[in-house]
């Protein structure tokens, strides 16, 4: 389930690039806790939210 959760992290934040509040969508996935949540996806993604944000502005 928390797998699912981040993938519908990462999908808002292909979606809305860098002008993503990647706390606000945490927060809307159910994630409280910034710091796990950011280990959590680290884990399962390989980069930081951050990063993922960054790379989606960079290819338009």
């Amino acid at each position: 389930m928390k797998n699912m959760r981040l993938n519908g992290v990462k999908r808002m934040l292909v979606m809305e690039g860098e002008y993503a509040q990647i706390s606000e969508i945490a927060s809307k996935w159910g994630f409280w806790h910034l710091s796990q949540f950011t280990a959590d996806y680290k884990r399962l993604f390989a980069e930081l939210p951050s990063h993922t944000r960054r790379a989606v502005h960079h290819l338009i």
